[in-house]
């Protein structure tokens, strides 16, 4: 394809994504409300010039990240769901990540019980999904299997911090983080919790194991 015919085209996408952002902004979902910036991943973060032509166009900076796994990391951040409002007086973070089969969809119904002002609750989904029973029907998801073990360790390790790192940036800057693993996520957030950057006030792990590798005095340092 002739190169001006690409650059029509990521033009077109350019437009695209900037009628998106105003767009989502005037019907007010809560993640991408006033935006500040865009989060960037995929082949096209490679091309300095098609990137800074999309922050020039859209007046947004754009954040790109070292390590991208294409537009499924993208979809990755859109697919969490969560339970009350996110902004500067929000004081809790909770982040809770499911069990395997199960949809994050679903499980953040099981927090609604525990909604209340200033309190953010957030079900991060795995990037693994397969059918429950066959070829068809009840779709699941997974933190990761045993194929490239150590590199979805380190992909959705990556994914909850930055999303964490997303979300405490629209919260008070006081705000508390709260970790729930829940079946396949108890070891998920017992990986991440040994990594992560961030000071995390309470973790609550429930019906399954905590990672083998667990390292208990690097969490008592780094939590403590």
């Amino acid at each position: 394809m002739p190169l001006l015919e690409l650059y029509k085209i990521h033009f077109f996408v350019i437009i695209i994504s900037k009628y998106n952002i105003i767009l989502a902004s005037f019907l007010g979902q809560p993640f991408i409300l006033s935006p500040k910036n865009l989060f960037s991943v995929g082949g096209g973060t490679k091309n300095k010039v098609w990137s800074h032509t999309t922050s020039d166009i859209i007046g947004l900076n754009q954040i790109l990240r070292k390590k991208t796994i294409g537009a499924s990391y993208g979809d990755a951040f859109l697919s969490a769901y969560s339970i009350g409002e996110l902004n500067n007086e929000t004081n809790e973070i909770w982040i809770a990540c499911h069990g395997y089969g199960q949809l994050a969809k679903y499980f953040i119904k099981k927090f609604e019980c525990i909604e209340k002002q200033n309190r953010f609750i957030i079900a991060p989904e795995g990037f693994n999904k397969f059918y429950i029973n066959g070829y068809s029907g009840r779709v699941g998801a997974s933190w990761m299997t045993k194929e490239k073990r150590l590199d979805e360790i380190d992909d959705y390790c990556l994914y909850l911090e930055q999303l964490t790192d997303l979300i405490t940036k629209q919260a008070h800057q006081k705000c508390k983080i709260k970790i729930i693993g829940f079946s396949q996520g108890t070891a998920t957030v017992s990986r991440w919790i040994l990594k992560t950057k961030f000071k995390i006030e309470s973790l609550i792990l429930w019906g399954g194991r905590i990672a083998f590798d667990f390292n208990f005095s690097l969490y008592k340092e780094k939590h403590y």
